[in-house]
């Protein structure tokens, strides 16, 4: 009977840990674009429901090795999440944008109405954004460090 109990609290225990798991949001920590989707997502971001992590950490290299549909090359925004079994749900390119503003929530979950477009039409334009994103934004030296009430929300 102990050993009956013992394995439902645990399980509960470790339910609750991957529920309470805030998604990830994967980015070019060197483009400049990117650098301030971050910034602008850390004001509106209320909740703290997203933690960052740029494409060059060990915790993107973590995330992304284990899917090999993602390139690891910084080409892509990924949106990762932990699901009930711990393992990471990727979305990636125009799929991603979504999902993170969806998020964020409020005012910012209507661009969850962009799934009303086709995958191939949204990615085109993502990817038309991206393939010009250093030429519009620049390049960053180096990855932004977070300051010191942000840390939390940033992996290594």
């Amino acid at each position: 009977m102990w050993t009956v109990l013992f394995s439902a609290v645990s399980r509960d225990s470790q339910r609750g840990k991957r529920e309470n798991a805030r998604p990830v949001v994967l980015y070019d920590g060197v483009c400049g674009l990117c650098d301030r989707v971050v910034q602008f997502l850390l004001k509106q971001d209320h909740h703290h429901k997203l933690t960052f992590s740029p494409l060059q950490s060990a915790t993107a290299r973590k995330i992304v090795s284990s899917h090999p549909a993602v390139k690891s090359d910084c080409e892509t925004i990924v949106f990762a999440r932990e699901d009930r079994a711990g393992k990471y749900v990727i979305s990636q390119r125009s799929e991603a944008v979504i999902e993170i503003f969806t998020h964020v929530g409020g005012f910012w979950s209507v661009f969850s109405v962009l799934r009303i477009l086709p995958l191939f039409v949204r990615d085109r334009m993502y990817d038309w954004i991206a393939n010009n994103r250093y030429k519009w934004f620049g390049r960053l030296e180096e990855c932004r460090r977070p300051k010191a009430e942000e840390k939390g929300r940033f992996l290594p």
